[in-house]
């Protein structure tokens, strides 16, 4: 079998936060999951742990609702498996600060604790 052209799910995401997804909160965490580790860093010669996606971009590969989105990355943030950025590097922890932010910056925290 070639593996060449797949992505590394970290087991964490199975072990310990898979019970408590739901299913909009899985499909948003392997997406970021692909965009992040599915990629090597071109300057950094590494797999990203985090990546710059837009709302839009979460719409059409998730095919969620923006409403949804919101609501399970939010969920997510909550959960302290994601941190969400803007490009200049501020947290927004709330939706009413992720409004009309066309790029969040996404960061993977769920697989770097215990």
């Amino acid at each position: 079998m070639n593996y060449q052209y797949t992505t590394q799910v970290p087991n964490r995401l199975f072990d310990h936060y898979l019970p408590t997804l739901t299913f909009a909160e899985l499909k948003i965490l392997l997406f970021i999951v692909r965009q992040t580790y599915g990629w090597i860093d071109r300057y950094t010669g590494k797999r990203k742990i985090r990546d710059c996606i837009s709302y839009r971009l979460f719409i059409n590969k998730t095919g969620l609702s923006r409403r949804i989105l919101t609501e399970s990355i939010q969920s997510l943030i909550d959960k302290k498996a994601v941190i969400v950025t803007d490009f200049q590097g501020t947290v927004l922890t709330k939706p009413q600060e992720r409004l009309g932010k066309s790029i969040c910056i996404i960061q993977l925290t769920c697989f770097y604790s215990q």
